[in-house]
């Protein structure tokens, strides 16, 4: 009988439901064992140091950054499969490729050709845009953490780098990343963005085409002096990448090309597939898939005389035979729905409704209108600091800063954990403006961006409370996205909902573009590559690319476009899903028709349709609808939840109607979806499951039916609820 191998000396042999087979390394984070699933599929699984499953504040974040990363679905990505932030060593499993990393397969190979160059680019490209719309960043993107797969390269370890050190330095001179590679934005301690990511892509494909890095190969503080405040060497790589290298190592982040460009910067004739690498690499790829298919064939003749049960995951992946702990795996947050069980209750500050945010064992709470702050304890409760609210002036937040309009008007900076101010701006020439006068939008490194209804300019705002420039904007929305900031601007005196939107330079405040003719406005969540706009003279869809505003495609909608109040009202429906890939667009406020479209043509993916006007909440791969009451009575509306595929339009489940009451869906939580329900004969907090919308948990409340008193937010395995009196804390069901 041939017998599966056991793990070395002094190494475990099992890491949650995996076999351990041999250690592959260690870095500063852990070390990576090859293991193997009770099926006999090979997975890499990283196993934390002690020093930091110590530290609760890593766990945390641990938490976080895996659930996110259990999210990622890109063709040139290494899926995490599963993960255990609750181990007493935290842990994390992705599928194992028997593959070079760019590291190896140069320092064994040599340079890679200009052609393979070009094609890596694209394909890292599409791997960090993947990475980027499951909310991460890399981090620690270098030519280690690129396996060369014969249909394509994988990158690793994304999003796992904040875990270990936020967007900070992790200690007195340790910088977060790799001395050659990390930006220098990074490198200065501000926070790294998706640009960041293109900074290291730059560094990493001057390794790929020379061998050695862009700023030399000296020692930690030499090159992270050189990266700050040196150019890079280009002069051994091709002529031709030149410029596109260049650009991607530009110093500013907000200089660097944005990640849906890159494949057209470099020139790429097409994305990686079969036969794109060196032969001689493609090679020892094909060694080492034999290698691993003789390692790994014992386990999966094991595999197959166990009767033990095992858990099928992203395509028959993961066992889960846990002991201990709570497994995240790859498509729920949850083994099963399960109701979630209630941790604690607390009341809510005198003047504060509603919770927005949670994230290093802090909650931000604010009213109703959003204004004020008050950041409690995540695990009690417990008021930590507060600023009462000033009107509706509506409170931001960003990073470790709150964005606060106080009672002497002002917007106030305050340190998140402790509620220090930083600094309090107020226009030129208007000392304490009304609570309805600023409005304050963050963008990238610390910046914000502030508009004054008063003086009609907007102002940018750095870290350390400076006005950088400030330019006309009357009346003005705006949104900060990465190098531009989006201004969309009523005119004064119109009647009939008409808008101009134009581009600024996020730094300098020149303009970048604008666009012609006006409309009626843009939808809610503008991404860094495109916005959706309704036209003003026919009522049109039109898709605008962000950094140069051109048009990308315009979709007829069937509106009128003398209807302008139903159209304002509509075009605010237009709405990007999470990935970017598709928009929805509601085309009536009388019923409930609407579209959802592919935003790479403008084409339409499938409608829908219902008797009454819904919410539409994309949240992952489904699209969850509810009604929406419109008239006197808010809690009047009667209808179901139900949940479509957000790619074909199938109708994955629907639940009965309930009756009259206001639907808010919160959001997902333990394989569920959480839905809060005011008004009507059976208000509440409803958990449907994710997989047939089964009622799986309830939790009655006496709620105000004539506003939407529902709030939510959630971290790693907690849930927080807010009702408008009191805040409730729940852990995930298991």
């Amino acid at each position: 009988m041939t017998t599966p191998p056991a793990a070395e000396s002094g190494h475990p042999s099992r890491v949650g439901p995996f076999r351990v087979i041999r250690p592959l390394g260690s870095g500063g984070m852990g070390v990576v064992y090859l293991a193997a699933t009770r099926a006999g599929r090979p997975v890499a699984v990283k196993v934390v140091r002690e020093s930091y499953a110590e530290d609760p504040r890593f766990r945390e974040r641990f938490r976080v950054e895996t659930e996110a990363a259990l999210k990622v679905s890109g063709a040139f990505t290494a899926p995490v499969l599963a993960a255990d932030p609750d181990a007493a060593r935290p842990w994390l499993a992705t599928a194992y490729l028997p593959a070079p990393s760019l590291t190896e397969a140069v320092g064994t190979h040599g340079p890679m050709p200009e052609a393979t160059v070009r094609t890596l680019a694209a394909g890292l490209a599409e791997a960090l845009a993947a990475i980027h719309a499951a909310g991460l960043v890399h981090r620690d993107l270098k030519p280690s953490n690129i396996l060369l797969a014969d249909d394509g390269p994988r990158v690793i370890d994304f999003g796992i780098a904040r875990a270990v050190g936020g967007a900070k330095l992790t200690g007195t001179g340790q910088v977060l990343g790799t001395a050659g590679y990390v930006p220098p934005e990074q490198i200065a301690g501000r926070t790294s963005t998706a640009a960041g990511d293109v900074f290291s892509l730059g560094a990493t494909l001057v390794f790929a085409a020379t061998g050695r890095g862009a700023f030399g190969e000296s020692g930690l503080h030499i090159l992270l002096y050189r990266t700050a405040y040196e150019e890079p060497d280009l002069s051994a790589t091709p002529e031709a990448l030149r410029p596109a290298l260049a650009a991607c190592l530009a110093k500013e982040p907000w200089n660097r090309p944005e990640v849906p460009d890159l494949a057209e910067l470099f020139g790429a004739p097409r994305l990686p597939g079969a036969g794109w690498l060196p032969a001689d690499v493609a090679r020892e790829v094909r060694r080492r898939e034999e290698d691993m298919r003789a390692t790994v064939a014992p386990l999966v003749l094991a595999g197959r005389r166990s009767r033990r049960r095992f858990l099928v995951v992203a395509g028959g992946a993961v066992a889960a035979a846990l002991t201990g702990g709570r497994l995240l795996t790859r498509g729920g947050s949850a083994r099963t729905a399960a109701a979630p069980k209630p941790l604690w209750r607390s009341a809510l500050p005198d003047g504060f409704t509603h919770v927005r945010r949670a994230g290093d064992g802090l909650l931000l709470v604010t009213s109703g209108d959003g204004a004020g702050a008050a950041v409690l304890d995540a695990g009690t409760g417990t008021a930590r600091w507060r600023r009462p609210p000033y009107g509706n002036a509506a409170t931001t937040a960003s990073g470790d800063a709150v964005y606060v309009i106080e009672l002497d008007g002002a917007l106030h900076a305050r340190d998140l954990r402790t509620g220090g101010q930083r600094w309090q701006f107020t226009p030129p020439g208007y000392p304490q403006p009304d609570a309805t006068d600023l409005t304050a939008s963050p963008g990238d490194e610390g910046w914000v961006y502030v508009t004054s209804q008063q003086t009609g300019e907007v102002y940018a705002l750095d870290q350390a409370g400076r006005t950088r420039w400030h330019r006309a904007a009357p009346r003005a929305t705006v949104h900060a996205l990465g190098r531009v900031v989006l201004c969309v601007t009523r005119e004064a005196g119109g009647t009939d909902g008409r808008r101009s939107v134009r581009a600024l330079d996020a730094r300098t405040g020149a303009q970048v573009w604008a666009y012609s003719p006006a409309v009626y406005g843009l939808g809610p969540n503008p991404g860094t590559r495109l916005a959706l706009a309704l036209r003003h003279d026919t009522a049109d869809l039109v898709a605008l690319r962000v950094p140069d505003g051109r048009v990308l495609w315009t979709a007829p909608t069937g509106l009128d476009p003398g209807q302008g109040a139903q159209n304002v009202s509509l075009a605010a429906t237009a709405r990007l899903s999470a990935d970017g890939f598709t928009a929805f667009f509601q085309q009536s406020l009388a019923n409930g028709r609407f579209a959802a479209l592919n935003t790479a043509d403008g084409r339409t993916r499938w409608r829908g349709d219902s008797e009454h006007f819904q919410q539409l909440v994309p949240l992952g791969g489904t699209l969850f609808t509810a009604p929406v009451p419109l008239g006197i009575d808010p809690a009047g509306g009667r209808g179901p939840l139900t949940a479509y595929d957000l790619t074909t339009g199938t109708r994955r489940w629907q639940t009965p109607d309930p009756g009259e009451g206001l639907r808010q869906i919160l959001g997902t939580f333990g394989g569920l979806v959480l839905l809060g329900v005011s008004g009507g004969p059976a208000p509440g907090l409803y958990g449907h499951a994710l997989t047939d919308g089964g009622e799986v948990w309830k939790r009655a409340y006496e709620t105000n039916p004539s506003a939407r008193p529902w709030s939510a937010v959630t971290s790693g395995n907690r849930l927080w609820v807010a009702d408008t009196t009191e805040i409730a804390c729940f852990e995930a069901g298991t």
